[in-house]
């Protein structure tokens, strides 16, 4: 059994042959969900809802060049998007993660080769993580348009008091504050964390000798619940954010993407501010730039949870050049199959399943995110107009064919295996 982690980052790997200690910002969240039927395994809550905001946080901060550069730029610290797999199963996914930046063996891309030599790209370890971010359960419960979305900031015991924590939660509250329809709440001190991938560097942190303060991972978790569950159906096959099945109290499907909307710009700000140490007060366009897309939650929402053959997943991996890209063409044909299988009167095809399931079996929903993924943070290389020149332009590895353009990718899409597979030692 096993899966697909899925990493994006800002970090030109060029220039910077050594990440420096507490400089990588993590955004995290989990892809997969689990009931008793491994194919109705939709996991709106567990694992949709916070999927679909880092989706729409990766949009959001590579719309505008302006943006994109500012970040790429910061000096002190970098972005890292992470959408862990295998979470229903004891954490797999981000346990491996977790081992292998502990092992020193996450490197941050393939090595290349510089004439008869192979040249390693830096390798990210647990204290190089400056802020590790999980966003976990998100759905809006109560049926109630009036209310306002409620989110909690869960902090990790032994870092809750850190000025690095401190400030986030501050800078969280006050953005949070001028955001329509949204009501965040900071967690009781001495509270511990939810169940989440954050756990996993936790535990790993606690067995690194590479800092002295590697047991205070600074580490803030959100979610739509103080102490307790709102999610009745969690890891089951009625957790279709449908609001049938006895799901009545959900939001509708418009409230919820505007209120995952807010919550995108939130965190999109924040991120923004951590990562670039520039404050939106001090800028005069920014702010209205730096604002999530409703279009794209929506259509994000629609693909993962009602509509396979949507046009966004469909428009992530459309060839204009048949050799343009392998990946591509095995999604798109998977795609083409299945809606010749299953004829639909409006064209629209059942949801995938996040169901974690043999290690190259069912994966294509985590390919289509890695597509729509590359598709909202690949640059687009003028230069280049078709496969063959994007292939000739060399930037350190970086360089990828997007498809239908040629496009600077830093995604990377790495396996991992039931933990019955790894050494003892990490077992």
């Amino acid at each position: 059994m096993g899966g697909r982690n899925l990493f994006y980052h800002s970090i030109n790997l060029t220039t910077t042959p050594v990440i420096a200690p507490r400089s990588v910002v993590v955004l995290a969240a989990r892809q997969d969900s689990f009931s008793l039927f491994d194919t109705p395994a939709p996991g709106a809550d567990s694992a949709v809802s916070s999927m679909v905001v880092v989706l729409a946080i990766a949009e959001m901060l590579h719309r505008d060049p302006a943006i994109r550069a500012s970040i790429a730029a910061a000096k002190k610290r970098s972005l890292m998007l992470a959408l862990f797999d295998g979470e229903a199963f004891d954490y797999i996914g981000s346990g491996e993660t977790a081992y292998r930046m502990l092992q020193r063996q996450f490197t941050m891309a393939k090595p290349r080769t510089d004439g008869l030599l192979l040249s390693k790209y830096a390798t990210l370890q647990l204290n190089h993580i400056s802020h590790f971010i999980e966003l976990n359960q998100l759905l809006q419960y109560g049926g109630n348009s009036t209310r306002p979305h409620r989110l909690f900031l869960h902090k990790n015991v032994r870092a809750g008091s850190t000025p690095e924590i401190r400030n986030l939660l501050a800078r969280i509250l006050m953005e949070a504050a001028e955001l329509p329809g949204l009501k965040v709440s900071e967690v009781d001190e001495g509270r511990p964390l939810p169940p989440s991938s954050a756990q996993s560097f936790l535990r790993a942190a606690q067995k690194d000798n590479s800092s002295s303060s590697n047991n205070s991972l600074n580490v803030l978790v959100v979610t739509n619940h103080r102490d307790r569950y709102l999610n009745r159906y969690y890891n089951s096959y009625l957790e279709d954010g449908a609001g049938g099945g006895g799901n009545d109290d959900l939001v509708s499907t418009e409230l919820l993407a505007q209120r995952l909307t807010s919550i995108a710009t939130l965190f999109g700000r924040v991120l923004y501010q951590l990562v670039t140490e520039v404050s939106l007060r001090s800028l005069h366009n920014t702010p209205k730039t730096l604002v999530a897309n409703q279009s794209t939650v929506r259509q994000l929402l629609n693909c993962y949870l009602n509509d396979s053959n949507c046009e966004l997943f469909r428009a992530a991996v459309r060839m204009k050049e048949p050799q343009i890209s392998k990946f591509a063409s095995f999604v798109y044909l998977f795609l083409k199959t299945v809606s010749i299988s299953i004829p639909s009167s409006d064209g629209s095809l059942p949801p995938l399943s996040t169901y974690v399931s043999v290690i190259d079996g069912r994966n294509e929903l985590r390919h289509l995110t890695l597509q729509v993924l590359r598709r909202f943070t690949g640059e687009k290389m003028a230069t280049a107009s078709n496969a063959t020149e994007c292939r000739q332009l060399k930037e350190g590895n970086v360089q990828d064919v997007q498809v239908g353009s040629c496009g600077k990718l830093v995604n990377l899409l790495l396996t991992f295996t039931f933990p019955v597979l790894l050494p003892v030692d990490h077992r």
